[in-house]
C-alpha cells in the first residue's frame, strides 16, 4: 500500500467510524435512551460497549463542515494527524476559500504541526491561501514554535 493509499483509507476509515457513531447516537435516539446527541456522551457508555470504548478517549477526532468552514475538535496528535491529513486535503482541493475551525482542539502535538504545514503547502500548491481559526493551548504552540507567521490564523 502506497502513500496515497493509506490516506485513503484513513480517510474511509474516519468516514466509517463518524457514520458509526452517528448511526448509534440515532438507534439510542429512537429507543428513548438519549434526547439528543449531546447527551449522548453520558448515556451511551451504560447503554452500548462498542460506544463506551470508542468514547472513553476524550481526544476522539471529529471532523465537519459547515458553510465552507472545516470544523474540528479533538486532539491533533501522532494518532489522529494522518486522518486530519487526509479529510483537510480533501477539503482544500473541494473549496475556493478553505477555513478551518480548530477552536476546539485542545491538543496538538509536532505531527499536528507537520500536518498543518502539509496542508498550508497543499493550499498554496494549489493558488489557495488556507485561513485557521486557532485558540487556546494549540494557538500557544503555533506562536512559540514560530509557524504562526506562516500560517493565517483569524482571531
Amino acid at each position: 500500500m502506497n502513500a496515497v493509499q493509506a490516506r485513503k483509507r484513513i480517510a474511509l476509515d474516519g468516514a466509517i467510524m463518524n457514520e458509526k457513531i452517528r448511526e448509534t447516537v440515532a438507534r439510542h435516539q429512537d429507543l428513548g435512551s438519549v434526547s439528543s446527541p449531546a447527551s449522548a456522551v453520558t448515556a451511551l457508555p451504560e447503554s452500548d460497549p462498542l460506544m463506551a470504548n470508542l468514547l472513553e478517549d476524550d481526544g476522539l477526532l471529529n471532523m465537519m463542515e459547515a458553510e465552507g468552514t472545516l470544523i474540528v475538535s479533538g486532539d491533533i496528535d501522532l494518532h489522529q494527524a494522518p486522518e486530519f491529513r487526509a479529510r483537510a486535503e480533501t477539503f482544500i482541493q473541494d473549496n475556493a476559500q478553505p477555513r478551518m475551525d480548530l477552536s476546539q482542539v485542545p491538543f496538538l502535538d509536532s505531527a499536528g504541526l507537520a500536518a498543518l504545514l502539509s496542508l498550508s503547502r497543499t493550499a498554496k500548491a494549489q493558488d489557495k491561501s488556507l485561513r485557521l481559526i486557532v485558540t487556546g493551548s494549540p494557538r500557544r504552540v503555533l506562536r512559540i514554535t514560530g509557524i504562526d507567521r506562516v500560517l493565517i490564523l483569524e482571531d
